[in-house]
């Protein structure tokens, strides 16, 4: 086999390499971190409703000023807040 043709192999044998191991980093990375962003989200949004339910707001009314049902939200949401 020529000199030529090794060397190009070789090359894209470790280029195809490393962009798997680019790849699969940020596959690794983009996940954990929209993860993490997500958990925090949800905590800070759990956290409010807790604050809400403690003084007694109610949640369920549409037009209400800290209602979570917004106008036109499907009835399997106004239920889910009403229970």
């Amino acid at each position: 086999m020529p000199i030529r043709l090794r060397v190009a192999a070789a090359f894209a044998v470790t280029m195809a390499i490393v962009l798997a191991a680019t790849g699969l980093l940020l596959y690794v990375r983009l996940g954990r971190d929209l993860s993490s962003a997500l958990d925090r989200d949800l905590q800070l949004r759990a956290d409010d409703v807790t604050v809400l339910v403690q003084e007694g707001v109610d949640l369920t009314a549409p037009d209400g000023a800290n209602s979570l049902v917004e106008l036109g939200a499907s009835p399997e949401v106004t239920t889910l807040f009403s229970a």
